[in-house]
């Protein structure tokens, strides 16, 4: 046995020994309550850097978009504008056709009212043909019956001239 082992420890030994485990202990403490605070230092230190990179990110990439946006709006603006030239094209195009059957249509109908009438003058005259020959013998018969009548005036009016009337 060493000397060392068969020492008999005293309360003053244990104080002490108590004393400088505390006191090493409190050391530990404080150096990693300084290692912690330095990380938290060096940690926010860290993540404003990285805030800031983030943010200067966030800035190119919203002025990256902006222009995208605007190049954007100047194509479709540009394919709007070809759109509408076109639809007026096919509008024009459209009307100048529907000009064309119109007059297709008037030219029809035009022609279709010439028969229409051609056929009627034709008709007509057929009728009148008959109709008219009828009139004219109405009309001889009448001048007929018109000079008979005048002749039985005159030779009334004859008798009543007369002397010696009843």
């Amino acid at each position: 046995m060493s000397m060392e082992e068969s020492e008999v420890a005293t309360k003053g030994d244990l104080h002490a020994l108590e004393s400088t485990l505390n006191g090493r202990i409190e050391g530990a403490k404080q150096e990693l309550i300084g290692r912690i605070d330095g990380s938290k230092v060096e940690m926010i230190g860290r993540i404003e850097d990285c805030k800031l990179e983030m943010i200067g990110r966030i800035e190119e990439s919203k002025v990256e978009m902006i222009g995208l946006v605007k190049d954007s709006k100047v194509e479709m603006i540009g394919r709007i504008e070809e759109s509408k030239i076109e639809m007026i094209g096919l509008v024009k195009d459209s009307k100048v056709e529907m000009i064309g059957r119109i007059e297709e249509s008037k030219i029809e109908m035009l022609e279709r009212m010439e028969s229409i009438e051609t056929k009627l003058l034709t008709a007509f005259q057929a009728w009148a043909l008959p109709v008219n020959s009828r009139v004219r013998k109405l009309e001889l018969g009448d001048s007929t019956l018109g000079e008979r009548l005048a002749a039985i005036e005159d030779r009334l009016m004859a008798l009543e001239r007369r002397p010696g009337r009843l």
